[in-house]
């Protein structure tokens, strides 16, 4: 029997101190049993006692108590065989295991620890050591469970948050990445730092045939960073799908993220335009890293457009400036652009992949014609298994020549990009302010508009008429064509009549780049000159036609010997007339030549 310095006395007039549990007393000595038992139980605790390890598993079993006393010598399971069973039954609880021995031995000590025990004590034990080990541990095991508590809910609010932030990803991602990106001829690779991508990558055509791309990096990341990506893609694909160039839509973009977007928060972006035969590039950079123009057919980068603006939604309209860089192209390049997240990704030893590798990579991949691919090797090689520190997107477009598609595959993606992000809007319960399709029937109406050059300096009216056409008229199938028709004959009006600008301009060396500096400087220093605009509808069973009468201020010239030159033309700027007249009904040049009348019959 072993020895105590507790008396019956003190086992009636004294208790443990301690929050009630319950409590599993393991000892095949029954005195030891019932000495600790009504101690405990006098002082409110729960008691269940076991005379041997066999009985004290079935007992946890059964009862499942807060905490073990344990007994190590015991006949059949000891203490030690004890302990791992019951351990071995608990599951994300804290059961402590306090083995009661007269053992001495360090080895033995150690080996109550090692067979899952949480603590030991002694024999012959003290009343106030056994009392501060029994409240010691109640605290270790409130603590545990106020922690389990925690865990969970934060684990389902977790769960919950990540299910909610799923479900506005999807619409998130038809919203800013809908349009044209899975051409043949476009690659991309987008890596997201977090569920949602700071980073935002478009791209659309517009009604006659533009390819326009941006790509878009906020400050930060994750959902802060990507809040402004919807109301972006919104001015993109809206202005894009209505022929509006990219001045006016990175100044529209500018107004709208000053406006929205908190101090400190900004977009680095790159916008540009690709003509549709593959001759001219425009490019807006503010904030993107670079942009390059290589040669497909060997290493050369022909052109590398630096950021020569600030990123938006720093600036006011005032300040902002929108002139685009123009580049002439032979319609065989590969254009590049790609996010900071890629100069600034770090080695293992910290360095960073810079412009300079980024420059090298694109030049050796264009040897196999696999820049794309080359630089993405590159990065993991490099990389490795250093963390990822922010977003990283890579843009590959290859420029080809082609001929315009007056009936797209897709015509309601195509003519309608807009459309994309309408319908994931209407999916989520949401609305927005964006473009609709009439299905109301048509009706006579007509306009007449006269604009001075001091307008045209400003403003484009191309995309507004067209618009204006395609909403009175309720006819949104016919918006590329129609669009086709006014560009060119409201643009040659300006160009060729009012400024008097020589097509033959863009034949020369850099030739686009001269003709349009040309442009923006005549418009910037002529006084007097006018265009006006007449447009009538007519309806008639089957048979709506837009009757258009375009007259400007200009000197005219000798259509009839233009139209002859055109028939020999092998130029991609003289296919517009032409193209005209096959869309039309009729086109007929009166006057001097610096008046038209065309008719277009819907389809």
């Amino acid at each position: 029997m072993d020895s105590y310095d507790i008396s019956p006395q003190d086992i009636l007039k004294e208790s443990v101190e301690t929050t009630n549990v319950s409590i599993l007393i393991v000892d095949d000595d029954s005195t030891n049993r019932f000495v600790l038992q009504t101690m405990l139980q006098k002082a409110g605790h729960t008691v269940y006692a076991a005379d041997d390890g066999y009985e004290a598993v079935e007992t946890y079993k059964a009862e499942q108590p807060d905490m073990v006393l344990m007994d190590v010598m015991m006949p059949g399971m000891d203490g030690y065989e004890a302990t791992k069973a019951i351990k071995s039954l608990v599951v994300d609880d804290y059961v402590p295991v306090i083995f009661l021995t007269a053992l001495s031995d360090e080895q033995a000590l150690a080996k109550c620890i090692d067979s899952g025990g949480d603590d030991f004590l002694s024999k012959p034990y003290k009343k106030d050591l056994l009392n501060a080990k029994l409240q010691a541990h109640i605290r270790l095991k409130h603590l545990y469970t106020t922690a389990k508590k925690q865990r969970d809910a934060l684990q389902e609010h977790n769960e919950r948050e990540f299910n909610e932030q799923l479900l506005a990803q999807q619409v998130y991602r038809r919203m800013v990445h809908a349009g044209c990106l899975d051409q043949p001829n476009i690659k991309t690779m987008m890596s997201s730092l977090a569920l949602f991508n700071g980073d935002v990558l478009f791209g659309a055509q517009t009604p006659s045939g533009m390819l326009h791309i941006m790509l878009g990096d906020f400050t930060g990341h994750g959902l802060s960073a990507a809040i402004g990506a919807v109301p972006l893609a919104n001015v993109f694909y809206t202005m894009t799908s209505k022929g509006f160039g990219i001045s006016d839509i990175v100044s529209e973009m500018n107004r709208k993220l000053k406006a929205l977007l908190p101090v400190g928060t900004f977009c680095a972006a790159c916008i540009y335009e690709l003509d549709q035969i593959g001759s001219t590039l425009r490019i807006w950079n503010g904030g993107i890293p670079g942009a390059y123009v290589c040669n497909s057919d060997n290493s050369q980068i022909i052109h590398i457009a630096e950021s020569k603006h600030m990123p938006l939604g720093i600036l006011s309209d005032n300040k902002f400036d929108s002139a685009s860089e123009v580049i002439d192209l032979s319609g065989d390049e590969l254009i590049y652009l790609c996010t900071d997240g890629i100069t600034e990704a770090r080695s293992p030893s910290g360095e960073m992949f810079g412009n300079r590798r980024l420059e090298g990579v694109l030049s050796r991949g264009q040897n196999h014609g696999s820049g794309f691919e080359a630089l993405r090797e590159a990065l993991k090689d490099y990389c490795q298994d250093s963390e990822q520190e922010d977003d990283m997107t890579l843009i590959e477009v290859k420029v080809t020549s082609q001929d315009i598609e007056l009936a797209p595959k897709n015509d309601q993606e195509q003519a309608h990009p807009e459309k994309n992000v309408q319908d994931a809007v209407a999916n989520a319960g949401l609305s927005e302010e964006l473009d609709e399709e009439k299905n109301t029937d048509g009706h006579d109406w007509g306009m007449s508009i006269t604009i001075d050059i001091s307008t045209l300096r400003n403003v484009d009216p191309i995309p507004l008429l067209n618009q204006l056409v395609v909403d009175l008229s309720c006819n949104a199938k016919n918006k590329q064509e129609i669009f086709l028709v006014l560009s060119e004959l409201i643009t040659n009006s300006i160009d060729h009549g009012i400024l008097e600008l020589d097509s033959k301009i863009k034949h020369q060396s850099e030739g686009v780049a001269i003709y349009y500096g040309e442009r923006q400087r005549q418009l910037e220093q002529m006084q007097e000159g006018w265009v006006y605009i007449d447009m009538k509808h007519q309806r008639q069973p089957g048979k709506d036609r837009l009757h258009i009468h375009i007259k400007d201020s200009g000197q005219g010239f000798d259509f009839k010997q233009k139209r002859k030159e055109l028939e020999t033309n092998s130029n991609p700027d003289g296919r517009g007339i032409p193209l005209v007249e096959q869309l039309c009904e009729s086109i007929e040049y009166l006057g001097k030549g610096n008046e038209v009348r065309a008719t277009y019959l819907f389809g």
